[in-house]
């Protein structure tokens, strides 16, 4: 599947997609030049905030692979996808009460083997399960970490044991360290934990629980403060709602992406797997553990979908956990469970089947959105541009690309000229704004000794996979407006006639700077582009 996937792409990779794989290879390439080097380079990346840790079981895959994507994406399939689904399949067989194909779901037995398979195998089966990690997100690691957690606490809701806590508190806090969101999964965890146990009857009991988990969120705390304290107090301490609010788009559009993402068919099964299991199981043992899943999914959804609102695909991992149990819940609730089991298996392969094939997109959503292998047919052009660059330029020269849609920007040329030429590199892209915030615009323009520009006006579409909110890329926007409208700032650069066509209409000029700009220019440029600003702000606000 990995294999097939990967080998039919066919792009210069962007951003999210291209940073994973690329900061793998830099941590692979310092192991190989000295195993010293290599563990000091991920001993001083846990200050920052992403570290290198989750490359290290990846070192293999990539030494025998030469770095390469599919040797990439494959090591995260292996190492963090295929535990990820064991652990949904020992769940199952924690809260299943009865054995997948009985027919009468009123004689409780002990969940079989079945049970586990089932589950290990529908979690092969959800879409949103395999498209972070083939674009190259390792966070699917991290959700794996939570999985075995929860797992190691379905196994004793008590937690009657020390090492349980301690082990429970460990894979919480080391989720944490592998992706700082993965606080929020650690968080409706111990919340699904905590209320589901909750009993009026056995209060004693319920605060007993309630201090164990609180010493499980202590584990995680010193487990996390012991490996990385620079990282926890700036995690602890850092308003990142804020700082990325850039990236929280509307309750709807967020909503609709999940429904899009999922499928309606998957999801009403999904829902109805958690109600059904309550209903049904009241009176029995199972019944706190089927409430702490639905506690825990409604948590994850209330946090995805009414605080965090991030539309980037590996944020969804959040909430498949959930719904594949939910999945199960459904199966194990019904009379006819074979047949059930028949009819949803074949749905889900049917979903999965779309939503990682290229299909058009549809007007109803009871199946997943399609995300199919990334197809350029311009690659040809791109590399001819890179290669005119690099004539035309000097290592010496800045180049400023205005321009950052999924269709075009400025780490495909560099990603492009990396996968062309390697640690050849000499094109010298400067670090444009793309996104608004305090950084001018104007004054990475006064730095470019050559503008790469992309039109029409290449800026991040609603329905893009890799999304921010709108009205959020006004700094692209008025630079664009610039050189369209032929400002007097532009008149300091002379346009080359030759030009770049690109997928999608997109044609990309080049143009040459040929004098210095005077102050004169550069106060009546910064005068107008906080005006520009101004007037795109307000134009757009509601």
């Amino acid at each position: 599947m990995t294999t097939m996937y990967v080998s039919q792409e066919n792009t210069f990779y962007w951003w999210d997609y291209a940073d994973y794989h690329n900061y793998a290879i830099l941590v692979t390439d310092t192991f190989r030049s000295s195993v010293g080097e290599g563990w000091k380079f991920v001993r001083e990346t846990l200050t920052q905030q992403k570290n290198a840790l989750h490359v290290v079981p990846l070192l293999p895959f990539l030494i025998i692979g030469g770095n390469s994507r599919l040797a990439y994406i494959l090591g995260i399939a292996l190492t963090y996808f295929l535990p990820f689904s064991l652990a949904m399949g020992a769940i199952a067989s924690s809260i299943v009460p009865t054995s997948i194909d009985r027919c009468d779901k009123n004689v409780l037995q002990p969940a079989s083997q079945l049970s586990f398979w089932i589950a290990a195998f529908l979690t092969l089966l959800v879409p949103l399960s395999w498209v972070p990690l083939l674009r190259g997100y390792p966070d699917v690691g991290g959700v794996m970490l939570l999985g075995w957690a929860s797992w190691l606490y379905l196994r004793n809701p008590r937690l009657s044991k020390i090492w349980q806590i301690v082990a429970m508190g460990s894979l919480l806090g080391l989720s944490i360290l592998f992706r700082r969101h993965f606080a929020y999964g650690a968080i409706s965890i111990l919340v699904a934990a905590w209320l589901s146990q909750f009993s009026v009857k056995a209060w004693q009991q319920w605060l007993t629980l309630s201090l164990r988990l609180a010493a499980v969120a202590l584990v995680s705390f010193v487990v996390l403060a012991g490996v990385a304290w620079e990282f926890t107090i700036r995690a602890m301490t850092t308003d990142y709602v804020s700082r990325y609010a850039v990236w929280s788009l509307p309750v709807s559009d967020i909503f609709w992406r999940i429904v899009s993402g999922y499928g309606w068919g998957f999801l009403i099964v999904a829902l109805a797997g958690w109600i059904l299991q309550i209903w049904h199981l009241q009176n029995s043992e199972n019944y706190r553990n089927w409430l702490f899943v639905a506690i825990a999914g409604t948590v994850a959804m209330a946090i995805s979908i009414l605080k965090l609102r991030y539309g980037n695909l590996h944020y969804t991992l959040h909430l498949t956990p959930w719904f594949v149990l939910g999945c199960i819940g459904w199966i194990g609730a019904m009379q006819r469970r074979r047949l059930v089991l028949s009819l949803t298996g074949l749905y889900l392969f049917v979903n999965c089947s779309l939503g990682l094939g290229d299909v058009p997109q549809r007007s109803i959503f009871f199946f997943a959105k399609s995300h199919p292998p990334i197809e350029r047919h311009d690659t040809i052009d791109l590399r001819r541009s890179i290669d005119r660059f690099r004539e035309l330029t000097t290592p010496e020269d800045s180049i400023f690309v205005i321009g950052a849609s999924n269709e075009f920007n400025a780490l495909m040329l560099m990603d492009g000229e990396f996968e062309m030429y390697g640690d050849d590199r000499r094109l010298n892209f400067l670090p444009v704004p793309i996104l608004d915030g305090n950084i001018s615009p104007v004054d990475t323009l006064l730095l470019a000794d050559w503008v790469v520009l992309a039109t029409p006006l290449q800026v991040i579409q609603p329905g893009d996979e890799q999304i921010v909110r709108s009205n959020s890329q006004n700094v692209v926007k008025v630079m664009f407006e610039a050189f369209s409208e032929n400002w007097e700032i532009t008149r300091d650069f002379q346009k080359i006639p030759e030009s770049f066509q690109l997928d999608n209409g997109v044609v990309l000029s080049l143009y040459q700077r040929i004098r210095e700009t005077s102050e004169k220019v550069e106060e009546q440029t910064r005068s107008s582009v906080r005006a520009t600003l101004d007037f795109l702000k307000s134009d757009d606000s509601p």
